[in-house]
C-alpha cells in the first residue's frame, strides 16, 4: 500500500497538544458539533445553539446519529459530526418526533417523518476500506471545504490532527496532518463554527491540557492551533449555545483526582472563536467520561449528560449557561467502566434515552428516559468485547433508532463495530459485528456516498488508519 502524508507544522505549541472529539448541539449556523441537542446531537456533533422547530436547518452533514430534538421540539442540535448532506433532511426520526436525530452529534436536518420508515430492512455494510491517518483516537465528520461532500478529521494519540477530504463517493483523499510539538493524546474532537464566519472549525480536548481550536478557512485548511482553555481533561467535549445568546459555548469533562472535584467545566463563548476565562465547575462522574448536551427534561434548556466509572449523571440546565453544582447519578453496576455515551429516543415516547457501553462487561446499558430528567434502571445488551465508543442512528432508514459500538479485540487483533438493530421499544436484536482496523477507538456516522444510507467511519488508533464501511442495507 502506498501511504501519502502531507504535514503542516503548527507553530507555538511548546508543551501543548492537540485535539479531542466530541459532539454538541447545533444552532441555526453551520457548525459541526458533538452531542448536543438536536439532531444530531450526540458523538456526536456540534453546532452551537439549537435549531429552529424540528431543526429545519439541516446543515452540512453532521453525524447522522444525532441527538434528539433540542429546543423547541428538537431542533437539530449539534452536530455535524456525520450527518447528512448539506442542507438535506436528516434520516427520519423515530415516529416523527421533532428532530429525533440520534445522538452523537450529527446535524440534523428536519424532524423525522411522521410515519417512521419502512421497517424490517436488514442492516449490512461493505467490507471496511482503510485510509491512513496518524494514530487516530477520535474522528468527526463535516464539510470542511464546503464542496457539499463530507470530510473526516481525526485527533491522534500524539496530539496531531489529520484531515481527509471526501470525494463524495465514500472515498477520501490522502490525509493532511497538522502537527503540534507536544505528544499528548486527544480525548475528543468536534466540528463547529466557533468564530461565526460560516466555515467549519475543529475543536478538541487534550489529556491534561484542556481545550484548543483550529479555525477553518473554508477550503479544507486551517489557521494555527490555538490553546483556548487549560484544565486537566480526560474525556468528552460538548459544544452548544447554552445561554441562548447565539454564541457557541464549551463543556469539558475532567477526571477524578485525589482531593479534586470530578465533573464538567463550562465556559461561555464570545462568538469570535475566543472564550471567557471564567469557568464554572460542576460535580459529576467523569473518569474517561462521555459527555453530551441535550434537553432531557423538555423544558427548552440544554442539559449535561455525562458518565464515568459505573455512573451516568444528569445536570439540568438553567438556560443561562449555569447548572446545579451536583448532578443526579444513575448507576449501571459496580465494576463497570463507561467511557462514552449517546442519546436518542429509543422507544418512540418522545423522551430522550441514554445508552452507554461497558468496557468491562462487554455490554451496553440502555437507560430509558422519563422526560423529566430522570432515567429508569439500566438494561444490558451484549455488544461484543471491550466496547469503547457508541452512537445512535437509523442505519436502515426504517424509522427506528439503531446502535453502533466500537470493539477493541486486543493488541494485534482486528477490531469490529457491533451493530444492534432497534425494535422501536427500547430493545434491540442481537448484535452483528463488522470488521475494522486494529484498535477501533471511535466511530462517526454520515452519508459519504450520497445514497441516503448512513455510513460508518472508524478511527483505529493502533494501525494508523480510519476504516470506511459503506452502508449496503436493503
Amino acid at each position: 500500500m502506498i501511504r501519502f502524508r502531507l504535514t503542516f507544522l503548527v507553530p507555538g505549541l511548546a508543551a501543548l497538544a492537540l485535539f479531542a472529539g466530541a459532539c454538541s448541539p447545533r444552532s441555526n449556523r453551520h457548525s459541526n458539533g458533538t452531542g448536543t441537542a438536536g439532531n444530531p446531537g450526540t458523538d456526536g456533533s456540534p453546532i452551537g445553539g439549537r435549531g429552529d422547530d424540528g431543526g429545519d436547518d439541516g446543515g452540512v452533514g453532521g453525524e447522522t446519529a444525532a441527538g434528539n430534538g433540542g429546543h423547541s421540539g428538537g431542533g437539530g442540535a449539534a452536530g455535524e459530526e456525520t450527518g447528512g448532506s448539506p442542507g438535506t433532511e436528516g434520516p427520519a426520526g423515530t415516529g416523527g418526533s421533532a428532530g429525533n436525530l440520534g445522538t452523537s452529534g450529527a446535524p440534523a436536518g428536519r424532524a423525522g417523518s411522521a410515519s417512521g420508515g419502512t421497517g424490517g430492512r436488514a442492516i449490512s455494510f461493505a467490507p471496511a476500506v482503510a485510509y491512513d491517518a496518524r494514530a487516530p483516537q477520535f474522528v468527526t465528520l463535516a464539510d470542511f471545504n464546503k464542496d457539499g461532500k463530507l470530510d473526516a478529521a481525526t485527533v491522534s494519540f500524539f496530539g496531531d490532527a489529520s484531515v481527509l477530504l471526501g470525494n463524495g463517493n465514500g472515498a477520501f483523499q490522502a490525509e493532511r496532518t497538522f502537527t503540534s510539538t507536544a505528544s499528548v493524546p486527544g480525548t475528543a474532537i468536534v466540528a463547529a463554527d466557533f468564530d461565526d464566519d460560516g466555515n467549519p472549525d475543529i475543536g478538541f480536548s487534550m489529556q491534561g491540557y484542556g481545550f484548543g481550536t483550529l479555525l477553518g478557512n473554508g477550503d479544507g485548511t486551517f489557521r494555527s492551533f490555538t490553546h483556548r482553555l487549560h484544565g486537566s481533561t480526560e474525556g468528552g467535549l460538548g459544544v452548544a449555545d447554552l445561554n441562548d445568546d447565539g454564541k457557541l459555548d464549551v463543556v469539558m469533562a475532567f477526571p477524578r483526582r485525589p482531593g479534586d472535584v470530578a465533573g464538567a467545566y463550562v465556559t461561555l463563548g464570545n462568538g469570535d472563536g475566543t472564550f471567557q476565562d471564567e469557568r464554572a465547575v460542576y460535580s459529576a462522574p467523569s473518569t474517561y467520561a462521555g459527555l453530551v448536551l441535550v434537553d432531557v427534561n423538555k423544558d427548552g434548556r440544554l442539559d449535561i449528560v455525562t458518565s464515568g466509572g459505573g455512573l451516568v449523571s444528569v445536570l439540568l440546565g438553567n438556560g443561562d449557561g449555569t447548572f446545579p453544582f451536583t448532578g443526579t447519578d444513575f448507576p449501571v453496576a459496580s465494576g463497570t467502566l463507561i467511557r462514552a455515551l449517546a442519546v436518542g429516543d429509543l422507544n418512540g415516547d418522545g423522551a430522550l434515552d441514554v445508552v452507554a457501553p461497558d468496557s468491562e462487561g462487554s455490554t451496553l446499558s440502555v437507560f430509558l428516559g422519563t422526560g423529566d430528567g430522570t432515567l429508569l434502571a439500566a438494561k444490558q445488551f451484549p455488544c461484543g468485547y471491550n466496547p469503547a465508543d457508541i452512537k445512535v442512528a437509523d442505519l436502515n432508514l426504517d424509522g427506528l433508532p439503531d446502535i453502533v459500538t466500537t470493539n477493541d479485540s486486543g493488541p494485534g487483533n482486528a477490531g469490529t463495530v457491533a451493530v444492534l438493530a432497534g425494535n422501536g421499544d427500547g430493545t434491540f436484536v442481537p448484535y452483528v459485528a463488522f470488521g475494522t482496523g486494529i484498535g477501533p477507538q471511535s466511530v462517526s456516522i454520515g452519508d459519504l456516498d450520497g445514497d441516503t444510507l448512513p455510513d460508518l467511519v472508524v478511527a483505529n488508533k493502533n494501525d494508523g488508519t480510519v476504516s470506511v464501511l459503506l452502508n449496503t442495507s436493503h
